[in-house]
């Protein structure tokens, strides 16, 4: 086993697929914060992507969240509705290896938050 000498970061990071029914583009059924178009311009999408970065206020952690949604290779295929989770500390009080666990698990406990905050009921089904 090695012994970094210095953690400049440590993170976890889940890319999640939602495999959305062909031609269903109605994203308020599947995300709690879904894409909008302008205001009196209803047009289709074809692509979007969304990224935000959340500080979790009194606790050394981020998170960067992005939305996006991947087009099939052809058009038999589903289009992907991307939920890209990346929890993350850049302040490691304690570079030893022994902190990196405690942290690990209360990453996991803000991605699960950020996961499920953001997807609707009808998302969680479509995993199953």
């Amino acid at each position: 086993m090695t012994q970094p000498v210095e953690l400049s970061r440590v993170g976890l990071r889940y890319i999640n697929r939602i495999r959305l029914p062909i031609g269903d583009f109605d994203f308020e059924k599947y995300l709690t914060a879904p894409p909008a178009s302008p205001i009196g311009l209803a047009l289709p999408y074809t692509e979007f992507m969304h990224r935000e970065t959340l500080a979790v206020m009194g606790h050394p952690y981020a998170i960067n969240l992005i939305k996006t949604l991947q087009p099939p290779p052809d058009t038999s295929e589903a289009f992907g509705l991307i939920l890209d989770i990346d929890v993350f500390t850049t302040e490691l009080e304690n570079p030893a290896m022994e902190s990196v666990p405690h942290r690990l698990a209360e990453m996991r406990w803000l991605k699960n938050k950020a996961f499920f905050g953001s997807v609707n009921d009808k998302s969680l089904k479509l995993f199953r």
